[in-house]
């Protein structure tokens, strides 16, 4: 769905418009998520300490991790609007 680096900014910068956000809220918002991770994700673990502050290094993130684990894609991007929505975190 997002294999293409042009594709992950896109689904950014659309998800900014839509609920009227900037794209650095939408970025913050998924690195508090980041930061929640379920540990059992292994990979993510070279991340936490790693802060994801604009478009580049959030494209380079799902670039080298969603892509490779394509059943998350979805559920990332339905969480990620719920996010916006309502400003918390679903199943807390």
């Amino acid at each position: 769905m997002f294999e293409k680096s042009e594709d992950i900014q896109g689904m950014i910068v659309g998800l900014a418009n839509l609920h009227h956000v900037d794209t650095d809220q939408v970025i913050a918002i998924i690195q508090k998520k980041i930061d929640k991770i379920n540990t059992d994700w292994q990979e993510i673990t070279q991340y936490r300490n790693h802060p994801i502050d604009n478009v580049e290094e959030l494209r380079l993130f799902l670039d080298s991790y969603l892509v490779s684990h394509h059943e998350h894609k979805i559920n990332w991007l339905e969480n990620l609007i719920h996010w916006l929505k309502t400003g918390g975190y679903p199943n807390e």
